[in-house]
């Protein structure tokens, strides 16, 4: 812009001097014959111009201000990357959909040994790249303690949780069952299954000492109370943690939901014509049939949980978790007290026939007759000492059986008959099965080194 003002002035004080110091004819001559002026009025023209053409023109808008900041610059490339491209601009492909995990939770979830084997099972998902878990649940029986640990394994596994109650032996889950479906993501029941909550479902008596099931059920009770205070539901949290807590007077009702309020349980009946078209209404929760004990009965149809809000009547899987992801083939997890303590009496069987067998090879006098060889007693020792390894891989098993079962010996030992026994009795009986034949086996023992070293 310096030039632009030094052309103009010098332009100016040009034509002020043409006109003011000479005479009109020497003007005229000047006007016609000098050459000045037209270089004159290039320069300023040039002058002008150049500035101009020197500034870059500019993109934003006249009334944006000018940018303050330079944009940061790229990092450099690492010297392993590979050279970008031109496609390296174009947006990533969509991911492909997570799988789902499709698991069977088959019997009673009363015994501890199901939540190991659950989280194993959740690994296993994990090792599979799911997002998403199927888990079907059957059982009736129940502990506090276990169905807590199981919710909140699969909270802490991070996966969408699908629960679906379906029972197609006897078309009835228990409240432990109930209560891990209302703490899933999603919670679907076999339009044949339905809910039957009693104190008797409740499997107190397997707990093992250690175990604090008043801890549990506060635990269990509060995290239900957060999930069905929401719709209004909250008593219902106490009824399916624990039945024995509290006796009801009245039976309680369902009462249909309205444009204005949800479903909710009452003491006073719906009307017959209103939801049961003409039948007689059918309690949810009726009280204990003896007026001198407390709990109550929790009975709940698929149509109930449907009209609570609680729960998506279904007619088979197909529907479920429809769009997820690829479904992996079912897998069954039935840990059940029953048949551990069918293992547990074959170990028993076991080792008594592996006992009568090495018994029966030492059968030969002591102090050693001298009418029998030596090699007679070496051999005798050597068929005997195979027996006892069984034996005591036997009871090896058995103790590592009772380790992952401890509700073990809060039942009946085998031959131990269950009429007026109490959990202590059945654990004594359970240890000197044990106890017992660990004492023959060390006498056979010290038989068999004797026998071994003649």
């Amino acid at each position: 812009m310096r030039g632009v003002y030094i052309g103009l002035l010098f332009l100016v004080a040009r034509v002020y001097s043409d006109v003011m110091f000479q005479t009109p004819a020497h003007r005229w001559r000047e006007h016609h014959s000098a050459p000045f002026l037209p270089p004159a009025l290039v320069c300023a023209l040039l002058a002008i111009a150049l500035p101009l053409r020197a500034q870059p023109p500019r993109d934003t808008p006249a009334s944006e201000p000018p940018a303050t900041e330079a944009p940061a610059a790229d990092p450099p490339a690492r010297p392993d990357s590979p050279p970008t491209s031109s496609s390296d601009s174009t947006p990533p492909a969509r991911p492909k959909a997570a799988r789902v995990y499709h698991l069977r939770l088959d019997g009673d979830l009363d015994c501890t040994a199901l939540v190991a084997a659950l989280r194993e099972r959740l690994d296993d998902a994990a090792s599979k790249k799911s997002g998403t878990i199927i888990l079907e649940l059957s059982g009736n029986r129940w502990r506090p303690d276990v169905v807590r640990d199981l919710a909140f394994a699969l909270r802490e596994s991070r996966l969408h949780t699908i629960a679906v109650l379906s029972d197609p032996r006897d078309h009835c889950v228990g409240a432990g069952a109930l209560a891990i479906g209302l703490l899933a993501q999603e919670v679907f029941i076999e339009r044949s299954t339905g809910i039957l909550a009693t104190p008797e479902h409740i499997a107190r008596e397997l707990a093992p000492e250690s175990a604090d099931l008043e801890k549990a059920t506060r635990e269990l009770s509060g995290s239900l109370h957060v999930t069905l205070a929401p719709r209004g539901l909250e008593s219902l949290a106490w009824m399916i943690a624990d039945p024995t807590r509290e006796a009801l007077e009245k039976p309680l009702y369902i009462t249909p939901a309205t444009t204005i309020a949800p479903a909710r349980l009452t003491n006073s009946p719906p009307s017959p014509t209103d939801q049961t078209r003409g039948r007689t209404p059918t309690p949810a929760v009726k009280p204990s049939a003896a007026s001198s004990e407390r709990g109550v009965a929790v009975e709940l149809s698929a149509a109930d949980l449907e009209s609570l809000g609680l729960a998506t009547p279904i007619r088979g899987l197909a529907n479920v978790a429809a769009g997820v992801g690829t479904r992996l083939a079912p897998v069954s997890l039935r840990v059940s007290l029953d048949e551990a303590r069918a293992k547990a009496s074959d170990h028993l069987a076991v080792a008594d026939r592996s006992l009568a067998a090495g018994e029966k090879d030492l059968d030969l006098d002591w102090p050693r007759d001298p009418n029998v060889s030596r090699d007679t007693y070496q051999k005798a020792a050597t068929r005997a000492s195979r027996e006892l390894d069984s034996v005591t891989s036997s009871l090896a098993s058995l103790e590592s059986l009772l380790a992952e079962f401890p509700e073990l010996t809060r039942t009946p030992a085998p031959g131990q008959t269950s009429i007026a026994g109490k959990p202590s009795a059945y654990a004594a009986r359970w240890k000197r099965e044990a106890q017992n034949r660990a004492d023959d086996l060390a006498k056979l023992r010290e038989k068999a080194r004797l026998f071994a070293s003649q």
